[in-house]
């Protein structure tokens, strides 16, 4: 795969087979299947990666909150923990046994995880320091057996875990320390079966699961105590990812069905326009989601929390795993290696930004913006930087227009092709240029946005060379708003939306 040939773009040292990766802001790790590889960190949301000091062993689940992340191993050397987002790992005293699935609380003190090797699931309340095995509801009793998905709250409190040993769901309302078998809607059976894949809200009231056993899809609107099996009745779900507030989620099929989705926290599905194929990981983020094919159709996306989904330009490959962070997303495949996310709204590292800055307007040039940092807007004053980040990218990779880079031909600016410029008033022919380039003219305020493609003003870039690429979101409300902004001599060009920044 050339370097970004589409939003998605391949991360550095990323060869080989990653079962697991997980990204927390700008922060990532990445698990290698390979056991020669190991683990793998990366600080700049996936663009880059390096080796941690684990360089060989397979690693099948990661958890990262803040600087404190948990990994489990596939090599039967239990589990690892490290305090400096992955590039240092210390293996724990669970120094044996195979664990599928991990989970953290959002300031990452507490965590679980479950065995794939008849252990159980353990627990800790010191970041990974220390664990313990989880008893059953009788307090003593440890519990046994395969759990190969767990999932926490963001307190860590409450807990949802599904058995691959046949025995349904459990439930914790103490953090881990004891599980409880659901029922099913009766209050009285316990459900039984295979669960492949379980997901629960922020607050831990709301969760959905995925059956291993061919019996479709499950949700609980009690922390996990009953479960109720929807509509869905059939098919193996390898994959749920429910949004925060527990409205909404989607689910990967195993069993050629596609993608599902629901926007009751799980009472009813839909089937998606994706029909067919096996998906193996699903992640959703706000109204954002990605989805990893096992079908060897690659990647897909969704932006709007999983009625619609398109494939996007890595159209082949097996992907393992995704994982989405706000503004960022990262995945991982079998010898695809790493994608991270990139959006086509961006200019060159060394365009200056008209900001405020000490009550006075000056411009600075974008690579040195934070966020934070205010910048003048067309009609709307002064906004503050909410998401700034930068990538690679190489030009003569791609062939499309809206995707390759523009240097305008009277002034020092360079950015990609769907970039707009704020115009009075576009001609016919910019408008049959739009339209050749596949993007449409777009506006902001009372001013028409014309993309560099498409103006006679714009030269195209087509060397085989990286460029460092800049974007930038500015504080709103809505995550599809974005702003005329000033750069180089006044020129009126835009921000770019939370929703486009976000997402692929």
């Amino acid at each position: 795969m050339s370097f970004a040939k589409s939003k998605w773009a391949t991360g550095s040292n990323t060869a080989g087979i990653f079962q697991t990766v997980f990204i927390n802001g700008t922060n990532g790790i990445a698990c290698s299947d390979d056991e020669s590889l190991g683990i793998y960190y990366t600080t700049d949301s996936g663009q880059t990666w390096s080796n941690s000091n684990i360089i060989t062993g397979s690693f099948t689940s990661v958890a990262l909150s803040g600087s404190i992340g948990i990994a489990g191993s596939g090599s039967n050397n239990g589990i690892y923990k490290t305090t400096d987002s992955g590039a240092t790992w210390t293996q724990t005293a669970v120094n044996t046994g195979d664990f599928r699935s991990v989970s953290l609380s959002s300031d990452g003190t507490k965590g679980i995880a479950g065995s794939s090797s008849n252990l159980g699931i353990y627990y800790t309340a010191n970041s990974g320091t220390t664990w313990t095995r989880s008893n059953g509801v009788d307090g003593i009793t440890p519990i046994t057996g395969d759990f190969r998905s767990v999932s926490l709250s963001s307190d860590g409190t409450k807990g949802i875990a599904g058995s691959f040993s046949e025995l349904g769901l459990y439930y914790t309302a103490n953090s881990g320390a004891i599980w409880t078998r659901s029922n099913g809607v009766d209050g009285i059976t316990p459900i039984t079966g295979d669960f492949r894949s379980v997901s629960l809200s922020s607050d831990g009231t709301k969760g959905i699961a995925g059956s291993g056993s061919e019996l479709g899809l499950y949700y609980t609107a009690n922390s996990g105590a009953t479960w109720t099996q929807t509509a869905v009745n059939t098919g193996y779900f390898a994959s749920v990812s429910l949004s925060s507030d527990g409205t909404k989620g989607i689910a990967g099929s195993f069993s050629e069905l596609g993608l599902y989705y629901t926007a009751n926290s799980g009472a009813t599905w839909t089937q998606t326009d994706v029909i067919t194929g096996n998906f193996e990981s699903v992640a959703l983020s706000g109204s954002n989601g990605i989805a990893g094919s096992y079908s060897n159709n690659g990647i897909y996306k969704t932006t709007n929390s999983g009625a619609n989904w398109t494939q996007t330009t890595v159209n082949t490959g097996y992907f393992n795993s995704v994982s989405l962070s706000g503004a960022n997303g990262i995945t991982g495949g079998q010898d695809t290696g790493l994608y991270y996310t990139s959006t086509s709204f961006c200019y060159e590292k060394n365009t200056f930004i008209l900001v405020l800055e000490n009550d006075t307007e000056v411009y600075k040039k974008i690579c040195e913006l934070k966020i934070g940092d205010i910048v003048k807007t067309y009609k709307h004053d002064y906004k503050k930087i909410k998401l700034i980040k930068s990538f690679n990218y190489n030009p003569s990779y791609t062939r499309r227009n809206k995707r390759l880079l523009y240097k305008m031909k009277d002034h020092d600016v360079i950015v990609t092709g769907k970039h707009g410029f704020l115009v009075d008033e576009v001609t016919t022919e910019e408008i049959q240029n739009t339209k050749k380039c596949g993007t449409s003219i777009r506006y902001i305020e009372d001013k028409k946005l014309l993309p560099a493609c498409a103006s006679d003003k714009f030269e195209k870039i087509t060397d085989d060379i990286d460029f460092e690429l800049w974007h930038f979101v500015l504080e709103n409300d809505n995550i599809d708003k974005n702003y005329g902004v000033y750069i180089n001599d006044g020129i009126l060009s835009e921000s770019c939306s939370e929703a486009a920044f976000t997402i692929l």
